[in-house]
């Protein structure tokens, strides 16, 4: 046998060697796997797993309120969708309260009489009302927001990535059209809420950012394009 193949051989039976080699073969493998695909399944329920096994959090806050409309009050109020003027006069009882953010999670991209007018008036008076649009994309169509309102701060979009599975495990706070960045739904609100506590945001060292006191908002890494 030659000098060259036996010093060759040799390497190659050396436990350190054999095992980067090993390493080297197996980190390949999985990286080709991932490219395909072939592994997400996997580790969406990996990542599943790992949520579940935290410590359960209180699931409200007592700073916010949830108001429903529920199939009683469908019955109660004798029709569906409710009208503007139920709309406009639940929003006044809800500012008399002074708070700081109010979310409408209800699509009034048509109007629904009586009391179109009164509502139109009152949504721009109250900047911390923010109302919710669907700014859709692909096979998903878009709900505009109140046409008052349309270009303002004071709508959010409600958009969600769904995975494969049909699960959502992700929350967008931007999406960016090539046009205009819009902000989502939840973080209007949460925005309204910290400027009471002088808490606001300020343009970022890089262009696409924007920081919070305690902490940053990677604008391009939120988006959806």
């Amino acid at each position: 046998m030659l000098p060259a193949m036996r010093s060759a051989r040799h390497i190659f039976q050396s436990p350190l060697v054999a095992s980067v080699v090993t390493g080297l073969l197996c980190a390949l493998l999985m990286l080709g796997l991932r490219s395909t695909g072939q592994l997400q399944e996997v580790e969406l329920k990996l990542y599943d797993w790992l949520l579940q096994s935290r410590p359960i959090a209180a699931s409200t806050h007592p700073r916010i309120t949830f108001i429903t409309l529920s199939e009683d009050d469908i019955r109660q109020q004798g029709r569906w969708p409710i009208t503007d003027e139920t709309l406009a006069q639940t929003l006044g009882l809800l500012i008399a309260q002074k708070p700081r953010a109010i979310g409408v999670d209800i699509y009034r991209d048509i109007e629904v009489p009586p009391g179109h007018e009164k509502l139109t008036t009152f949504l721009p008076q109250h900047s911390q009302i923010i109302m919710v649009t669907q700014l859709g994309g692909g096979t998903v169509n878009r709900i505009p927001p109140p046409l008052v309102l349309e270009g303002s701060e004071q709508i959010g979009f409600s958009d969600v990535v769904i995975d494969p599975d049909g699960l959502i495990r992700r929350a967008l706070l931007f999406q960016d059209d090539g046009e205009q960045v819009a902000y989502a739904f939840a973080l209007r609100l949460a925005l309204l809420y910290l400027a009471a506590e002088g808490i606001v945001p300020v343009k970022g060292r890089v262009s696409q950012n924007f920081d919070l006191p305690r902490g940053r908002i990677d604008d391009a890494s939120a988006c959806l394009n």
